[in-house]
């Protein structure tokens, strides 16, 4: 797994957010528990057939598509919000 469980977890919320659903909602549709999709989302169980389900159900091709989006995500909020302020910029506002 490239990246870890939080990043494919956050990222799906966001996706289910956007499409007003919950994850009580997806886990219906995929034909699992709430807690069992939690699990996967958060990285704790590894189940294909439902990684699967999970990605076709959030209209991405794959698992891989939707890990490969969520990693994307991560890198990009973290480059917005989590870039060190140099003492320049700061003294400039200041």
């Amino acid at each position: 797994m490239k990246r870890t469980k939080s990043y494919i977890h956050t990222y799906t919320v966001l996706i289910l957010g956007e499409k007003g659903l919950s994850q009580t909602e997806l886990a219906r549709r995929i034909g699992c528990t709430p807690p069992a999709l939690n699990q996967i989302l958060l990285r704790k169980t590894v189940a294909r057939d439902l990684q699967e389900k999970i990605a076709r159900a959030l209209n991405f091709t794959s698992w891989e598509e939707l890990e490969n989006k969520a990693e994307w995500f991560s890198e990009l909020f973290s480059s917005m919000y989590n870039r060190p302020t140099s003492a320049k910029t700061w003294e400039a506002v200041s």
